[in-house]
C-alpha cells in the first residue's frame, strides 16, 4: 500500500523471471514512479505482469519499462493501471519500450481501466530493432558496432531512468556498469 511518495527501480540482467506486482496508491496525493530496466538473452524468459489500482484521489503513477531482448529469449510485460470509480483527479502513464534482435519474441501490452471520468490517462508501446542509422552514424565516427549500440541503448535507457531520484540513477548506473564489465 502506497500512502505517500514511492520510487521503485528494478533491474533485470539475464535472469529468467515469472512475476506479479501490485501497487495500491491507498493515501491523497500518493505518487508512485517505476523505471524497469530489462536485458534477456540466451533463451531466457522474463514474463512480468504489474498491477496499479487507484484507489484515492489526487493519486499518481508514472511507469517507465525499457526492455532489450535477443538470443531468442521471450520478453512478456503488462502493465495494468486501474483508476475505481468515484476517483478523481488521478494521472496515470505508462510507456513500455522494447527493442529484439536474434529471433526474440516480445509481448508488451499496456492496459488502462479507467473507472471514473475524472481522470488524465497516457499510455504508450513500442517494439522494434536499434536504429541502423544510427548505429552506422556512430561507426563513421570511429566507434565499433558494440560500442555503438551500447551508447544507443544507454541514451533509451536514460528516458526510463529520468522519472526517478537521481540516488536511484546513481545506484543503477553503478549496476549497469558491473555488469556491462
Amino acid at each position: 500500500m502506497i500512502k505517500k511518495n514511492v520510487e521503485i527501480l528494478f533491474l533485470n540482467f539475464n535472469n529468467g523471471l515469472k512475476q506479479r506486482s501490485e501497487f495500491e496508491l491507498v493515501g491523497t496525493n500518493a505518487n508512485l514512479k517505476v523505471g524497469e530496466i530489462v536485458f534477456t538473452k540466451n533463451k531466457t524468459v522474463f514474463d512480468k505482469s504489474n498491477f496499479i489500482n487507484h484507489k484515492s484521489n489526487k493519486s499518481i503513477s508514472n511507469y517507465a519499462f525499457i526492455g532489450f531482448a535477443k538470443n531468442n529469449s521471450k520478453l512478456l510485460t503488462k502493465i495494468v493501471s486501474i483508476v475505481n470509480k468515484g476517483i478523481s483527479q488521478t494521472k496515470v502513464k505508462q510507456q513500455i519500450t522494447c527493442f529484439t534482435e536474434d529471433n526474440a519474441k516480445i509481448d508488451a501490452k499496456p492496459i488502462l481501466e479507467i473507472h471514473n471520468f475524472d481522470s488524465e490517462a497516457y499510455h504508450g508501446n513500442s517494439i522494434g530493432k536499434l536504429n541502423e542509422a544510427e548505429i552506422s552514424s556512430l561507426m563513421t565516427k570511429g566507434f565499433s558496432l558494440e560500442e555503438s549500440k551500447k551508447i544507443i541503448i544507454r541514451g533509451k535507457i536514460d528516458k526510463v531512468l529520468s522519472i526517478v531520484s537521481k540516488d536511484l540513477v546513481l545506484n543503477a548506473q553503478k549496476i549497469m556498469e558491473d555488469k556491462n564489465d
